[in-house]
């Protein structure tokens, strides 16, 4: 049988994903930020919104202190942070001038990742 963490990750995870990539287009596109600049302002309000939906939604379940939600979260999220900006920035750069292309294969790549790691560090499961 499947996690329903499992289950409630990807329905926020698809949820933060139009929201951070939809922020993005508009900064780089709109606004006239750079790319770098635009993937990291994205990507911030991205993980807020994540973690805020991970901890009331995704992985409501846990007994895992504030502490450990946060360490656990800010580890993670600086890996995924640095593949991110790689992927985005590498795609733009090297592959296709298309930064929702870009974005959208970075977030296929952390999002095993993402799961993995905040089930194991941030949000363990109740035995």
């Amino acid at each position: 049988m499947i996690d329903r963490a499992a289950l409630r990750f990807v329905l926020v995870g698809g949820t933060v994903y139009l929201f951070d990539t939809a922020t993005l287009w508009a900064l780089v596109r709109l606004a006239g930020f750079g790319l770098a600049a635009g993937t990291t302002v994205a990507y911030v309000a991205g993980v807020l919104l994540h973690f805020v939906l991970s901890c009331a939604f995704t992985f409501a379940d846990t007994q895992a202190s504030w502490r450990r939600r946060i360490g656990g979260y800010l580890g993670v999220l600086a890996l995924n942070y640095l593949i991110t900006l790689g992927i985005v920035v590498g795609m733009q750069t090297y592959v296709v001038d298309n930064v929702v292309a870009a974005k959208t294969t970075a977030v296929a790549t952390t999002a095993v990742t993402g799961y993995l790691g905040l089930r194991r560090l941030a949000f363990p499961q109740q035995k």
